[in-house]
């Protein structure tokens, strides 16, 4: 898989009417901006996983998951300014069911709800199928109704959801199960 995901690292560019933006991978120096917008409640509070991300934390993930290619990661950028506005990335990868799982988030508050992230979706999904993947899916809060449109808006179809699945700070959450099949 290593080699794999090294030969896919290549800077991608898209536009859709007014919108342009640049994936590029993830590098060590763009730990100060993930932590930011990670730990930022906008983000985090649409998060399963809740934790507050420390440098250690992502620094390990990068070179524990997406350096060794058991992920891969890219920054969302805008591109004629290449101001970085989020993330998007696929985990969880099983190229047996070929399969993995994907993720993003914007982590500049004026950027949300703008189109960068179905852009962004929509330029890195193809990616995610040249590697052979079948099934991309995803899981989102059932009250993350902007989320759903996006996912909704670029193909993805709810599989179901799992009732109570998560529970934050006493209170349980239902979580969406969605999938876009190559």
């Amino acid at each position: 898989m290593k080699k794999i995901v090294k030969d896919y690292l290549k800077t991608l560019y898209s536009e859709q009417g007014a919108l342009k933006i640049k994936l590029r991978p993830v590098q060590d120096s763009d730990t100060n901006n993930i932590l930011r917008w990670r730990n930022s409640e906008s983000v985090r509070s649409n998060f399963i996983f809740r934790q507050l991300l420390t440098e250690e934390i992502h620094i390990n993930w990068l070179h524990n998951n997406v350096y060794v290619g058991k992920a891969i990661q890219y920054i969302i950028e805008v591109d004629e300014s290449n101001f970085p506005i989020g993330s998007i990335y696929i985990h969880n990868i099983d190229l047996q069911n070929e399969s993995g799982e994907l993720g993003i988030f914007i982590g500049e508050k004026e950027y949300i709800a703008k189109g960068y992230g179905k852009l962004a979706i929509k330029t890195f999904i193809p990616l995610c199928f040249s590697l052979g993947l079948h099934r991309v899916y995803l899981r989102v809060f059932k009250d993350n109704i902007l989320a759903q449109k996006t996912y909704l808006g670029v193909g993805f179809i709810i599989e179901g959801i799992a009732r109570d699945m998560v529970c934050i700070n006493g209170k349980r959450k239902d979580v969406i199960f969605m999938s876009l099949i190559n």
